[in-house]
């Protein structure tokens, strides 16, 4: 199989485009969900109950200050957009989507798995602004699950490979024998 460099770099740049414009999106959804009069400086709830928690956005957490409430925004993005590039490239670039259907739920699992990791982080730079912990914890929740089901998938992939492929060394082990006698 010959790639030439070219053929590389496209496919680098759209992958990168394409990962950005998604996070793009998610940074909008957010920006659409967070009540304004938080962004401006006064409290009200959004599209998720607050609980009374302080606001690390306006100071009311202590030790939170507008410099350091924009550092976790940011790293954050820098998260985000991480993830969102990776799983992307798992669920549209991995070979193994040719493969048997276990290799494909396999794949998904993942890509959902560092997907949602991604989101975790999008739900932070929310919480940041507004605290709405109750739906970071839901959502820290699901992932959790996803993360389960997929290590399970992913160790089971393994330890079947390595099984056929000592079942396949054996086999030419075999074959090699039979042709020096």
């Amino acid at each position: 199989m010959n790639i030439e460099f070219k053929d590389i770099s496209q496919l680098y740049l759209k992958t990168i485009i394409y990962s950005t414009l998604i996070s793009l999106l998610g940074l909008l959804i957010v920006w659409i969900l967070l009540p304004k009069t938080v962004v401006f400086g006064q409290v009200s709830v959004g599209c998720c109950d607050t609980n009374g928690f302080a606001s690390r956005w306006l100071g009311t957490c202590t030790g939170w200050t507008k410099t350091l409430c924009w550092k976790f925004i940011i790293n954050n993005i820098m998260h985000w957009w991480s993830y969102v590039t990776i799983s992307y490239m798992i669920l549209m670039r991995h070979p193994i989507m040719k493969g048997s259907k276990y290799s494909r739920i396999t794949v998904y699992l993942s890509s959902f798995f560092v997907f949602g990791c991604g989101i975790t982080h999008l739900v932070e730079v929310y919480t940041v602004i507004q605290p709405a912990y109750e739906m970071q914890a839901n959502i820290n929740f699901i992932n959790g699950l996803i993360s389960v089901l997929a290590t399970f998938f992913v160790v089971y992939g393994l330890l079947r490979s390595v099984a056929m492929s000592e079942k396949v060394k054996r086999t030419l082990e075999e074959r090699v024998e039979l042709l020096e006698r």
